[in-house]
Order: structure tokens, then C-alpha cells, then sequence
């Protein structure tokens, strides 16, 4: 259905909220059971280096990427040490991309990020370009050289 405006009174305050419905499909059980472990623990599945593309990875950058200095980092803090060094092989296998893995500490536990290290940079955005929409295009920006002037409009 299409989205609808309600209103609701609050300590005697309108407040305006969208709501709408979303429809399931079947055709995606697939992927879910792929990526999620007992229906509520989001997995890397062994197949990833199959499944990714470039446009995949670009859909990926826009979500949990972010350009650092002379690199991009991909959040992959819900993922285990084991489950980043996968994707960072896939990265590597299949795109050529060489990527390191950073660990941190957030909220007192370990957490692993991927890293694609500087000399990857060019291959990374070219790869990516195509597919990132406009307001996401800052994120082609290495950290420090971002200005408007910069941005290519698609």
C-alpha cells in the first residue's frame, strides 16, 4: 500500500507519523537462509566470493562503507575475525583489491573492519563508480579531499 500520514496527539501536541506495509516474497527465503544463522544471526556465507559483484559491493559501500584518508573501510563489526578474513579473501580473489583487516575495541568488546589500503584505492573506485547514486557519491571522497566541486553527478 502506499504510504499514509497520521496524526497523533501528544501531551496535547500533534505529532504526524508515515506508516505503510511491505509485502513478502518467497523468492527471497533463499538469500536469508544464506546470510542469516537460526533466523536472527547475520552470517558470511563460505559461497561469498560467488555471490559478490561490482555492483554488489557498490550497494555494500553505500550501506557500511566509508572513505578513511587513502583508503575505504567497510563496517563489518557483527562479523567474526574469521568471517572478515572470507571477505577480505573474496575482495582479493575476485577483484584484485588488496584490503587488510583493523581491529578495534567498541563498547568493550573486539570488533574487525576491512580495510582497502590505499594502492587499491583507483581499482576500488572504479569498480563501485557506477552504480553509487548521487547522494552517496561523497563516500568516493577520500576523507580530507572532499569538496562539492568534486562530486561527479549521476
Amino acid at each position: 500500500m502506499a504510504p499514509k500520514i497520521k496524526n497523533a496527539v501528544l501531551l496535547g501536541k500533534t505529532h504526524k507519523s508515515i506508516y505503510f506495509d511491505t509485502l513478502t516474497y518467497g523468492a527471497f527465503n533463499y538469500y536469508f537462509e544464506l546470510f542469516y544463522k537460526d533466523k536472527d544471526k547475520k552470517i558470511v556465507p563460505s559461497n561469498i566470493q560467488d555471490l559478490l559483484t561490482a555492483r554488489g559491493l557498490a550497494y555494500w559501500a553505500m550501506d557500511d562503507g566509508n572513505p578513511d584518508r587513502s583508503g575505504f573501510i567497510f563496517n563489518t563489526y557483527s562479523f567474526t575475525l574469521a568471517e572478515v578474513e572470507l571477505l577480505i579473501k573474496a575482495l582479493e580473489n575476485k577483484f584484485g583489491l588488496v584490503c587488510s583487516v583493523q581491529s578495534r575495541i567498541a563498547n568493550g568488546r573486539k570488533i574487525h573492519l576491512i580495510y582497502i589500503k590505499s594502492e587499491s584505492w583507483k581499482l576500488f573506485k572504479s569498480l563501485v563508480e557506477p552504480y553509487v547514486i548521487t547522494h552517496f557519491a561523497y563516500k568516493l571522497q577520500l576523507r580530507g579531499s572532499y569538496s562539492k566541486k568534486n562530486i561527479k553527478v549521476y
